[in-house]
């Protein structure tokens, strides 16, 4: 289990602009994931993922018409939950290799 850097201040506007979710894969995503929960509020959707390090992300989606399908509301919001934790991923990463 690779614990999470605390943030290092020396990391540089560069740094952070070469920090891209896309260096991590969808398995290792899963592999660091702990558990996932979803919590409905009428149209509201939160997804919180938590890592095994003991980080939650939370990723949400938000019905914007009077029609909210808890399906796709969960979709939505996992997917935005797992882009941040990839991104977190990929920080703690970039911080690694420093």
């Amino acid at each position: 289990m690779t614990a999470l850097p605390v943030l290092d201040t020396s990391t540089t506007a560069v740094d952070v602009a070469r920090l891209s979710p896309r260096g991590i894969s969808n398995a290792e995503l899963s592999a660091q994931t702990a558990s996932v929960e979803h919590i409905h509020r009428n149209r509201l959707t939160l997804c919180l993922l938590t890592l095994r390090s003991g980080v939650t992300v939370v990723g949400e989606s938000q019905s914007l018409s009077g029609h909210h399908d808890r399906h796709v509301g969960e979709a939505l919001s996992n997917l935005d939950a797992r882009e941040k934790a990839m991104t977190l991923l990929a920080f703690a990463r970039l911080q690694g290799a420093q």
